[in-house]
C-alpha cells in the first residue's frame, strides 16, 4: 500500500517463481493499492489476473495489521512485533 515501485518491477507486478513451481495458486492474494513510481502499472497488473489492484473500498479490510493477522475464530493476533511507525 502506497509504496514506491521502481522500474525493476515487471508490468504484471510479479514474476513466476519457476516454471514448475510458480508459487501462484488459488490461495494467492497479491494486491496493490495507491502505489506510485515507474513500476506502478495498475492496468497491466490488473490484466495479469494475479495482482489485484484495490480501490478505497477494496483496501478497507487490510488497512490495519490487526485486520489481516487474525485467528481462525476472528480474534486479532499479537501484532506487537510490527513497527506501527512505518504505517504512518
Amino acid at each position: 500500500m502506497q509504496t514506491y515501485l521502481d522500474a525493476s518491477i515487471k508490468p504484471a507486478g510479479y514474476i513466476a517463481w519457476s516454471a514448475t513451481d510458480p508459487r501462484v495458486n488459488n490461495y494467492t492474494f497479491m494486491a496493490v493499492f495507491d502505489d506510485y513510481g515507474p513500476g506502478w502499472t495498475p492496468d497491466a497488473m490488473a490484466a495479469s489476473n494475479v495482482t489485484i489492484v484495490l480501490d478505497e473500498r477494496g483496501v478497507q479490510p487490510y488497512r490495519d495489521p490487526a485486520d489481516v493477522f487474525i485467528t481462525e475464530d476472528g480474534r486479532p493476533r499479537d501484532i506487537s512485533w510490527i513497527d506501527l511507525n512505518a504505517l504512518r
